[in-house]
């Protein structure tokens, strides 16, 4: 009993550091749609490729003036939305899919996709890194996981996350 002391102390001598920083926020705002991503991460020396983004803290999208065929105008995201997130190369690429039950009993089906690189620099207020890129916003009438899905509308442009 008297090692394990010294064994815990060992461990946490040899265990790299993990600090977590402020949350990394992917925004567009871009009449008549705002964005906005908010993932919790964090750095380690064992990651030689920077930030990780690990967890989707509450996000959404919000949609005003509202569009026509859009039946929704805010619509929220959380972990379970997110189906896909790439690291690599400098890049953050992330996807969500999410399904939403309508009043009239209809199925909307939401996708985005957002595909960013690393700018080299690094925000002054969280000490995030910079990534700008592209998304695309896709509604679409029914499931599009079950390829039944019809699309209503599409959105496009640029994102920029830090």
């Amino acid at each position: 009993m008297r090692k394990l002391p010294g064994i815990i102390a060992l461990v946490l001598m040899t265990t790299p550091a993990v600090a977590t920083p402020p949350n990394m926020v992917c925004e567009v705002s871009e009449p008549p749609l705002n964005i906005e991503i908010n993932l919790s991460t964090n750095y380690s020396d064992l990651n030689p490729y920077g930030i990780v983004p690990g967890s989707l803290v509450y996000s959404g999208l919000t949609i005003d003036p509202p569009q026509e065929g859009i039946p929704a105008s805010k619509i929220s995201l959380y972990g379970e939305d997110m189906v896909g997130q790439w690291l690599l190369d400098g890049r953050i690429d992330l996807q969500f899919y999410k399904e939403e039950s309508l009043d009239n009993g209809e199925v909307l089906s939401i996708s985005l996709t957002i595909k960013t690189t690393s700018t080299g620099k690094t925000k002054e207020e969280s000490g995030q890194p910079i990534h700008r890129g592209t998304y695309e916003l896709q509604f679409f009438a029914g499931s599009k996981r079950e390829n039944v899905g019809k699309l209503i509308r599409q959105f496009a442009g640029n994102i920029i996350c830090g």
